[in-house]
Parts: C-alpha cells; sequence; structure tokens
C-alpha cells in the first residue's frame, strides 16, 4: 500500500505543475476481479506519452514466487536519495508529510517473507518498484 501511496505522490507532485489528477477508473471497478474489469488505458484529455499514470504488474515466476511491480512515469528518483531509500527515518517529503518509515517497514516486511523489494528509477523517467515474494502452501 506504501508503494502506491508512494507513486501517487510523485504524480501528484509532477501533475501540480501540469494537470489536475486523472481519474482513471471507475469507483464501481474498485475491488472487481481484474480479469473482468476493463480499466481505461490512456486520459483521454492527455497525450498517452505525457498523462500522469500508474501500472500496476502482477505475475507468477515458475510456479514458485509472485511478483508485484508498481510504476509511475512521474519524474524519478536520483541515485543519492535511491540509495537510502529502505533506511529507516529517511524522506524526502515535507515536514509533516512523511515519517520516513514507510519504505523501511515495507521493506521489513517482505524480507520476513522471504522476499525482496528493489527500486529501479531514472530522472525523468519515472520509478519501478519491484516485490518479489516466494508462493508457499498454507495448510487448512
Amino acid at each position: 500500500m506504501n508503494l502506491l501511496a508512494n507513486a501517487i505522490d510523485a504524480l501528484e507532485e509532477v501533475d501540480e505543475r501540469h494537470w489536475q489528477t486523472p481519474q482513471l477508473a471507475e469507483p464501481s471497478l474498485i475491488g472487481a476481479n481484474y480479469d473482468q474489469a476493463v480499466l481505461p488505458t490512456q486520459v483521454t484529455s492527455f497525450p498517452p506519452a505525457t498523462a500522469p499514470t500508474i501500472r500496476i504488474r502482477t505475475q507468477i515466476i515458475e510456479g514458485k514466487r509472485v511478483q508485484i511491480a508498481i510504476a509511475d512515469n512521474g519524474s524519478g528518483i536520483p541515485v543519492n536519495v535511491r540509495d537510502r531509500l529502505f533506511d529507516p527515518f529517511y524522506t524526502t517529503k515535507p515536514v509533516g508529510r512523511g515519517t520516513g518509515l514507510g519504505l523501511y517497514i515495507s521493506f521489513q516486511i517482505i524480507d520476513k517473507h522471504k522476499g525482496t523489494l528493489k527500486c529501479i528509477s531514472e530522472p525523468n523517467q519515472g520509478t519501478e518498484f519491484i516485490i518479489d515474494i516466494p508462493i508457499t502452501k498454507v495448510d487448512a
């Protein structure tokens, strides 16, 4: 959840300079089966290449791991910030908006499940966080 909230924040920072935040899905689709839901692929009032976008992708890898990727087309994260993203109490948000614990806690939770959390980002190219977690059989 924190990763998605951060992606929204990143787009709102860019959005405040250029656009209004678009609504991409009808509220009735929230909670719908993703195989049945048809979501808009672009905001019609913006060119597709520049419209603020968040992409969420899931896949099963070799039947053993689930991968969840959350990507945005925001301004990206500089290398010096990426190096500290998962440090406790590190934030780039203004006072009162961030505690610096969200990504740290996300990393800890994923790590406890024997998973990985990585960040891929280039300035002016957006950011992608990839969660990779092993699939375990749950006995009833």
